[in-house]
């Protein structure tokens, strides 16, 4: 039996999520079925870091929005 163990960032998730749309469409949809708490995932944010996401997410809702 061979036994594999990986470990990896957030960061480095996000950023490989970031250059394949493909799979971050899939993530999206996984966390919008998930029922996120927003105000959880505020409190590990800085506040520049608070302002880029809502920025996209207000980007990909317009975007979504126009279909």
């Amino acid at each position: 039996m061979i036994e594999l163990s990986h470990s990896v960032s957030g960061g480095q998730i996000g950023t490989e999520l970031a250059n394949d749309e493909e799979e971050l469409g899939y993530t999206l949809v996984a966390i919008a079925e998930a029922g996120i708490d927003d105000t959880a995932i505020a409190d590990f944010l800085t506040t520049n870091q608070r302002r880029e996401v809502c920025d996209l997410c207000n980007s990909i809702a317009l975007s979504l929005a126009d279909d």
